[in-house]
């Protein structure tokens, strides 16, 4: 649920999410990637906000934002810069 939220949603339903125990720290996929790769690749639309969401993510919560997948080693600003 939480991961949809980053991908879908916005930065208010994320904050929410966590406020009742959702997993802010978990590692996705076989690359182990947070939450902050699935946000940096979100298409910019005039709702939901991705620096929003980013800022949440990295600021509030303190996920790294230089984080670098286990496999490829990219980081999430290779991701954002695909946009």
């Amino acid at each position: 649920q939480l991961l949809d939220a980053v991908k879908l949603g916005t930065a208010r339903e994320v904050q929410d999410l966590v406020s009742r125990g959702a997993n802010v720290n978990q590692l996705i996929g076989s690359l182990s990637q947070n939450l902050v790769f699935f946000a940096a690749s979100r298409r910019l639309t005039p709702i939901g906000g991705r620096i929003s969401l980013l800022k949440v993510l990295v600021q509030q919560f303190g996920l790294a934002a230089a984080a670098v997948d286990r496999g490829l080693r990219h980081t999430p600003l290779f991701y954002a810069a695909r946009e």
